[in-house]
């Protein structure tokens, strides 16, 4: 039986020497000038001052636009959205002075609509302050952070080494999930100040001092994107698997323990191995609540099982919404939400009850103030919230009254006619309510991704399961 192996866990697996450094730059930019994809927003380097000042200002936009679109967001839901928002708004000038009802309208279906606010407000702020003036936009990530709307330290990063091709560091989480894993860094990162992100940022920046850090940094995030996956990453096929603590790691477990992987292939369960862990300058940012020697339970997931930190989950909270449709002929009325998850988005009247009212009590009430009917019930996800609404349905003239209030609290509600509804600036989850209510998707080319749940309340507690699954994230 093979002898207990020895891992090394100290501060000296996270140090990143010049011979190290070099290597990782030049096998991660061999590989991804042969395996990158072809993305619309990928921009090769061109060193600051060595074009027209205008193609900056085209390859900034470009890449404020995509990074604001990929965050929490795939690639592949990007591409379509990417590209339909350079027709609409070619420039980043033609973007500043639309109006923020048009911009909303053509963000809708992608997701977290705050990022179009925001990217919206980044665009009236750089044509304001630098592109009407022709003042050069700082290439320092500190003024971007602090004066653009909507910009962080990994989007200032991205900004200013991809279009720029100045150097500063980016981390994504793919970025992070990569040098986690080729630094063995088990640091906490569930927060920017967390021990193990700052670290990671710093050898982030380390790698970005070299001849073209936007080429760099694409190539680093695509390495995370399509190789260091979360789960299964490919390491046999990974360029940086020679300079990897991790995989290090995982091949001398398999040396040491044949017998535990052998049983763990022919689908036995694995013994855990007893392993030794040589401790040399012991390192500080991976507390002791990480043992590098313990195998989960399939031994080959050991990188992704440790590497990078993962805190839990929070659990999601569950929401009850009374939805109001109130329709006359073939229209139903709207309005735009102030504040809140659908701040900017016009949508139904939506009254979101606390854990002590009484649902049914209130439903009653207002089907008969409003000589309402209940059309259903329909679930929808958000990140953190999972939302039940119960849509009721009235016309004009039995909800005057109630008009007239919700007119007195905001008034930017409007009628608008069922057809053009996903063309306004809408979430899924309005138009999920408005194809239960009135049996209508509209005229959007956006389809239905779930099935309303129709039914009496205690009904649908009960067919909780049958709810859609199609997440909207803000």
């Amino acid at each position: 039986m093979a002898g207990p192996a020895t891992l090394r866990h100290s501060s000296s697996l996270h140090a990143l020497t010049l011979d190290k450094t070099r290597s990782i730059r030049t096998a991660l930019l061999d590989w991804y000038a042969k395996e990158a994809r072809q993305l619309p927003w990928r921009l090769p380097p061109v060193a600051f001052g060595a074009a027209p000042y205008e193609q900056y200002i085209d390859r900034l936009y470009r890449c404020l636009l995509s990074e604001t679109m990929l965050q929490q967001t795939q690639v592949k839901t990007v591409l379509p959205f990417y590209e339909k928002w350079l027709k609409k708004f070619p420039t980043i000038v033609d973007l500043s002075n639309a109006p923020e009802e048009e911009v909303m309208a053509a963000w809708a279906g992608l997701g977290y609509y705050s990022r179009a606010k925001r990217l919206h407000q980044a665009a009236k702020h750089l044509v304001k302050e630098h592109i009407d003036g022709e003042v050069k936009v700082p290439t320092e990530p500190e003024y971007w952070i602090k004066n653009v709307p909507g910009v962080g330290p990994y989007t200032a990063g991205a900004i200013i080494s991809i279009s720029f091709d100045v150097s500063a560091p980016i981390v994504d989480g793919n970025v992070q999930r990569v040098l986690s894993r080729l630094l063995a860094i088990h640091g906490d990162t569930s927060t920017p100040k967390s021990q193990g992100s700052r670290l990671i940022w710093e050898r982030a920046t380390e790698l970005a001092k070299c001849e073209h850090p936007g080429e760099f940094n694409q190539s680093l995030m695509e390495l995370g994107a399509t190789v260091c996956t979360p789960v299964a990453p490919n390491c046999t096929r990974c360029p940086l698997n020679k300079q990897c603590e991790a995989f290090k790691q995982l091949l001398s477990l398999k040396r040491e323990r044949k017998d535990v992987f052998a049983k763990a292939r022919n689908g036995k369960s694995a013994i855990q191995p007893s392993v030794s862990v040589e401790i040399e300058n012991f390192c500080t940012v991976c507390p002791g609540s990480i043992d590098a020697s313990v195998l989960p339970e399939k031994p080959e997931a050991y990188i992704q099982s440790l590497y990078p930190f993962k805190p839990a989950k929070k659990a999601q909270r569950e929401e009850n919404a009374i939805v109001l449709v109130i329709m006359r002929k073939h229209e139903v009325y709207l309005e735009k939400k102030e504040k809140g998850l659908l701040a900017g988005l016009y949508d139904f009247p939506t009254q979101l009850l606390s854990t002590d009212e009484d649902l049914e009590s209130l439903l009653d009430e207002r089907k008969r103030l409003l000589r309402a009917t209940l059309s259903g019930t329909t679930m929808h996800l958000f990140t953190h919230i999972r939302r039940t609404s119960h849509v009721l349905k009235s016309d004009e003239k039995h909800a005057i009254s109630a008009l007239d209030d919700l007119k007195r609290k905001n008034i930017t509600g409007k009628w608008v006619a069922i057809d053009q509804v996903p063309d306004i600036g809408v979430s899924e989850l309005c138009l999920k309510n408005l194809r239960l209510a009135t049996g209508s998707e509209g005229s959007s080319k956006r389809k239905a991704f779930s099935k309303p749940i129709k039914g009496s309340v205690k009904d649908v507690k009960k067919r909780k399961m049958l709810s859609d699954r199609t997440s909207e994230f803000f």
